[in-house]
């Protein structure tokens, strides 16, 4: 009785190598991956992405001080926020970094894209040594370890 489930293989010879069937998203997750490296080096090159750019590797502990205009206008002010790093996340093109400070005896925290357009400027102050990558065990001690001077302050 002939076997109908497929081609008949004699035995001596080795079977053919059949491709595992793989879901499309795992199919495609590399591509996606190389889109997302391609799309976060023309933000760089194009300086559009100038946080990623000026701070390649944002540590937790480093006094940074970033310049942003609150919408794309051309003619939008320039505001400035200075602040400890208190957690980097490291996302892709959803990267972002946490300065923490105290404005007017009230604790501030801002979160900044790294590849956002409306960040103009961003410099390292200082680097502060410390022990963890997320420094939120300040939110629960004094306002004085979080205080690193004028927050908004314009740079002479």
């Amino acid at each position: 009785m002939p076997n109908n489930a497929g081609p008949y293989h004699v035995p001596t010879r080795r079977r053919p190598h059949l491709p595992k069937r793989q879901n499309p998203y795992h199919r495609s997750s590399a591509l996606i991956s190389s889109l997302r490296h391609e799309e976060a080096l023309r933000l760089i090159r194009s300086s559009r992405a100038v946080l990623a750019q000026r701070i390649p590797a944002p540590r937790a502990g480093m006094l940074i001080r970033v310049a942003y205009a609150p919408s794309l206008a051309p003619e939008a002010p320039v505001h400035y926020f200075t602040g400890i790093c208190i957690a980097a996340a490291r996302r892709g093109l959803g990267s972002c970094v946490v300065l923490r400070n105290v404005v007017d005896g009230v604790a501030v925290e801002r979160a900044f894209a790294c590849y956002s357009p409306l960040v103009r400027d961003a410099t390292v102050l200082a680097q502060r040594n410390v022990r963890k990558s997320k420094l939120y065990y300040l939110r629960r001690k004094p306002l004085r370890q979080s205080n690193v001077g004028k927050a908004t302050q314009r740079p002479q």
